[in-house]
């Protein structure tokens, strides 16, 4: 899928309420508590800040922090719910991003899923980039322990080496998305010169209904030695 097209269907996600009413996920509190008061004189930079769930919070609590987003749509509403965000916020692709040695600390929260083996490898990459020595990267991905709910091919991969899949129906139909497992995220966390600060643990969650199943992530911090 073009960056373009996620863009459109990101904006059609957000224009129907995503997110609208949901309270921040519990890995922001471990965020704000890991960085502590140091973290009020760092720079940060949440990746995929969507239109604020858990990035005002953040903002909130005293941290420099700045968003970026593929989703025009997402930001606006954004900026309308947290009018101090303007200035730290903006539209644009992380993975087109070249920086380097900018950040204290970056944010991803369900978005280093996005996208196949080689995308999301590109992702890690840039983000080992932009990070400061001593940097730290507060990840929240997809687990292969997920219940995969709507029609989907299995592209590359599997349950033991972290998986691929493109959907057929559903919200992200048409989309690639990438499923880890715990060996894949140590492996590229040392291809890509990451200390495992907080081993990754993984959160299950029941969908809401009428969706059936369950949706687990892997949440873990990592930090550049």
């Amino acid at each position: 899928m073009s960056s373009n097209l996620a863009r459109e269907r990101w904006d059609t996600e957000y224009q129907s309420g995503k997110y609208e009413s949901d309270p921040p996920i519990q890995f922001v509190d471990k965020i704000i508590e890991t960085l502590g008061e140091e973290g009020k004189r760092q720079v940060g930079l949440y990746i995929g800040c969507g239109n604020g769930r858990n990035y005002i919070p953040l903002l909130n609590s005293g941290l420099r922090i700045h968003g970026v987003d593929i989703s025009p749509e997402a930001i606006n509403q954004l900026l309308e719910r947290e009018p101090l965000a303007k200035g730290k916020v903006f539209t644009g692709d992380f993975g087109d991003l070249t920086s380097a040695r900018v950040f204290d600390y970056i944010v991803a929260i369900q978005v280093f899923q996005h996208g196949n083996k080689e995308a999301v490898d590109k992702l890690f990459k840039n983000t080992s980039m932009a990070l400061k020595l001593g940097g730290r990267l507060f990840l929240r991905t997809n687990s292969v322990s997920t219940q995969i709910e709507y029609t989907h091919e299995i592209i590359e991969g599997d349950d033991i080496a972290g998986k691929t899949i493109l959907y057929r129906e559903g919200p992200k139909e048409g989309m690639y998305i990438h499923f880890f497992s715990d060996q894949e995220l140590e492996n590229i966390a040392h291809r890509n010169s990451f200390e495992i600060m907080l081993n990754p643990y993984e959160v299950t969650e029941s969908r809401k209904s009428p969706q059936d199943g369950t949706w687990a992530q892997w949440e873990t911090i990592w930090q550049k030695p």
